[in-house]
């Protein structure tokens, strides 16, 4: 039972929670995450815990940000200095003046659908296919990668992202890949449009920006899952990629579409009488 409601390490860089393999930045090691009125709770004679406050399992996951029982951002604490990490909760927080005045202060949100999905996954239940059958901390990080795309645009400096906008990134991300390659098609979409409609040249980088660098540029070690594919997918469906590239490890075998100007490249032909010659025939 214990061990069922714990990170057990299991290999390199990686965890098992409730039965789930996950990756070792699933849950939090920096910072050691509260929600306040939970602890002030705690501490009064008559509570489960007996006047001791005590951690939940949810707070130490890195994708769940609000506590889904008072729907209050969850507060962290910096651990990074080496002996705070031998610190418990009462020792950490022991201020109650100080956790009463935080949980008033506390900012409300609602628990998001990728929060939900995350917790309910934990304790069993199934949810959407394409999620289902990938590992737990790629299907969140993929969530939040495409929402956060396309709520924040492609250029988002990801070290400024606030808790309450990654919030909404996991919910809009979850909106999207709940229904499948359908659904995460349709947020690339947007991206794409919005790169379109600028009128800014550029590639697939320029067009998805840290959602493209995420999947392109990481340890070889590091799966992304199943969004790989997908996203790999819709860009060599809009972008002229010549073969041999290295599109997400792997090299491009064929040029599915092409612009005027690759495809002038390609032929020798002036893009002006290849861009005529491609009205005449219909096929821009």
């Amino acid at each position: 039972v214990l061990a069922r409601m714990a990170f057990v390490r299991t290999g390199t860089r990686q965890r098992i929670i409730a039965g789930e393999r996950v990756g070792e930045g699933f849950f939090t090691a920096s910072k050691r995450r509260f929600c306040p009125t939970c602890l002030v709770e705690d501490n009064q004679a008559a509570s489960e815990s007996h006047g001791m406050l005590v951690g939940r399992l949810a707070w130490q996951i890195e994708p769940i940000r609000v506590c889904d029982l008072h729907g209050q951002l969850l507060q962290g604490d910096d651990i990074q200095p080496f002996a705070n990490r031998f610190l418990s909760l009462p020792e950490l927080k022991s201020d109650m003046a100080q956790l009463e005045a935080m949980a008033l202060a506390a900012e409300k949100r609602e628990p998001t659908s990728l929060q939900n999905y995350i917790m309910n996954r934990i304790y069993g239940k199934s949810g959407p296919a394409w999620l289902d059958g990938q590992q737990l901390n790629l299907t969140s990080r993929a969530c939040e990668m495409l929402g956060i795309v396309v709520i924040q645009g492609s250029g988002v400096d990801l070290k400024s992202v606030a808790n309450e906008q990654w919030c909404e990134a996991g919910d809009i991300g979850y909106s999207f890949a709940s229904r499948g390659k359908a659904g995460i098609y349709e947020g690339l979409t947007i991206v794409y449009d919005r790169h379109i409609h600028s009128g800014k040249s550029g590639g697939p980088q320029k067009a998805f920006g840290r959602l493209f660098q995420w999947l392109q540029y990481h340890r070889k070690d590091k799966s992304r899952g199943s969004i790989r594919e997908v996203v790999r997918e819709f860009i060599l469906d809009h972008f002229p990629l010549e073969i041999g590239f290295n599109l997400f490890a792997e090299p491009v075998r064929e040029v599915r579409v092409h612009t005027v100007t690759s495809l002038s490249r390609l032929t020798k032909i002036h893009p002006v009488s290849l861009r005529h010659a491609a009205e005449v025939a219909g096929l821009i």
